[in-house]
């Protein structure tokens, strides 16, 4: 990036259809799988903040919505979409791998699935499809956006 900036995105200030929305909600999606698909936007801008006052007198006088979705930051923080409603979406951990479990028959996947979906099977196995547990021993855990830690 020659220009060292980067981006951080508020994925709940993302405008998308009605009818998407309505199949986000129904099905319970990842409103980020679907937000770079499509024509649910036509153009996106950036523009300094003292153009802000302009920017939405012209959004009233033509009746075209204009959302602010997001804002330029510098470069040293990496390039982002933020879901403030659930901050750990956009979580990392790196470490070391300590065991490999194989889970072929689903017993885990579907334990998940009824904790998180209130159903008794994964809905999305693939024939042929092997399932296996990575256990991490964590070194490293990246948040986005950063959380600030409690020392009590």
């Amino acid at each position: 990036n020659n220009q060292k900036i980067s981006y951080k995105l508020d994925l709940k200030n993302i405008p998308i259809s009605n009818n998407l929305k309505k199949v986000i909600d129904l099905k319970n999606l990842p409103k980020i799988n679907y937000i770079s698909r499509g024509d649910d936007y036509q153009i996106l801008f950036t523009a300094s903040k003292t153009m802000r006052s302009i920017i939405k007198k012209i959004s009233f006088k033509s009746g075209i919505r204009i959302t602010k979705i997001g804002k330029i930051q510098k470069n040293d923080k990496k390039s982002s979409v933020v879901d403030h409603n659930n901050p750990l979406d956009m979580t990392t951990i790196r470490g070391k791998v300590v065991e490999i479990v194989s889970d072929y028959e689903y017993i885990h996947a579907n334990q998940l699935t009824m904790q998180y979906m209130g159903i008794s099977e994964y809905p999305f196995k693939r024939p042929g499809e092997k399932r296996i547990i990575f256990k991490i021993k964590p070194e490293k855990i990246f948040v986005l956006p950063e959380l600030q830690m409690n020392h009590d």
